[in-house]
């Protein structure tokens, strides 16, 4: 919905049965469109979308702020660069930060197929990936990461494993020596292309 509704007043009325043959889903006139509505249903239910109902037409649906305020959407760089002039304080500014996801990653199929928590890894990974982690991979706390992402260590175990199933991720196990505290082995994850990507229904 953001892709399709880039620009002001970031709505759209594309038929349901569209979006489902653009993501590839079986059947996409009958099934698929009902999968796409009940999609666009959440959603709705989370303050996400606003979703006008015209009888007889498709609906428009309109993006709202991504935070789930239910109010309405708004370019994050427009609002930062607003902010900003604004002089705003730091932590206004933060909330409108955001990073690019490579349209590669929906070309590839894995978005696609992904189950939530390996989605929502992906998301994490791809926001904590640098050119620094290259070489290194990327490792992610468990102790703090509940109260820094706002999710469980159960989705975090899921989801990393979601990732290694279809060829996104390869852990390693390195030790990390400190001599002030007893020495550690962490799993660093290497976030791979999304070229990588095996599906799982073929």
């Amino acid at each position: 919905m953001i892709w399709r509704c880039s620009a002001p007043p970031y709505s759209t009325n594309i038929k349901a049965a569209a979006i489902a043959r653009l993501w590839n889903l079986p059947s996409p006139d009958i099934n698929g469109a009902r999968r796409v509505q009940e999609a666009l249903n959440a959603l709705e239910r989370h303050n996400l979308v606003r979703i006008e109902r015209h009888p007889g037409k498709e609906s428009t649906v309109f993006l709202l702020d991504d935070a789930g305020t239910g109010l309405d959407y708004e370019s994050p760089n427009r609002a930062y660069n607003y902010a900003r002039r604004r002089k705003a304080p730091a932590a206004e500014l933060q909330q409108h930060l955001y990073f690019r996801v490579d349209a590669m990653w929906w070309k590839a199929g894995a978005i696609q197929t992904l189950k939530g928590p390996g989605l929502a890894m992906l998301l994490i990974l791809l926001a904590e990936d640098a050119p620094s982690r290259r070489g290194t991979g990327i490792w992610i706390s468990p102790s703090n990461f509940k109260e820094r992402y706002g999710l469980s260590v159960d989705t975090r175990k899921v989801g990393l494993k979601n990732l290694q199933d279809v060829g996104l991720v390869v852990p390693s196990t390195r030790l990390q020596e400190d001599v002030f505290t007893q020495n550690r082995r962490r799993v660093f994850y290497q976030l791979r292309e999304p070229t990588q990507f095996r599906d799982p229904t073929q």
